[in-house]
């Protein structure tokens, strides 16, 4: 049985010992009988009015309850919804930077390449100034190096 239910017996059988004790009331002809019926009855309408008042509150507290209730699920469904929000763009965030990675590490291995064809159809002895050749290709191998070092950062290839 529920709170309710059980209180709103309560209720239920302080009106029904209520109704009976007017039922004799109403019989009764000696006057100090009725008296004290009177005040019987005036003390069960003080209980039962407690009684309603306790099933009152109650019942408010349960549908403050209910309501709460109702709330932290919305609230809990709204946290879930967003954490999945946060992992989906955390894995965006992953695959883009390996993405990015995988490029880059493709690129250079092109660039070597295209590095190698170049010199190997370059002929370098018929050049006399072997000096400003070599400065020219170390500082081109430090600008290349500045543009795809990823060497030392997170999750680098």
């Amino acid at each position: 049985m529920s709170i309710l239910a059980s209180k709103q017996a309560q209720v239920n059988a302080k009106v029904q010992e209520y109704n009976d004790l007017i039922s004799i009331y109403n019989a009764e002809t000696d006057k100090e009988t009725k008296k004290q019926i009177g005040e019987e009855a005036e003390r069960l309408n003080k209980q039962i009015k407690e009684y309603e008042d306790e099933y009152k509150d109650l019942e408010k507290k349960i549908k403050n309850y209910d309501s709460l209730r109702e709330d932290m699920e919305d609230l809990l469904d709204e946290i879930e919804e967003e954490t999945q929000k946060q992992i989906e763009i955390n894995i965006k965030k992953f695959n883009m930077e390996l993405e990015i990675r995988l490029k880059l590490g493709e690129a250079e291995r092109d660039w070597n390449k295209f590095r190698r064809e170049v010199l190997e159809h370059t002929d370098i002895l018929k050049d006399s100034d072997f000096s400003n050749i070599f400065s020219n290709a170390l500082q081109g191998v430090r600008d290349i190096t500045s543009y795809f070092n990823v060497h030392g950062s997170k999750g680098s290839l």
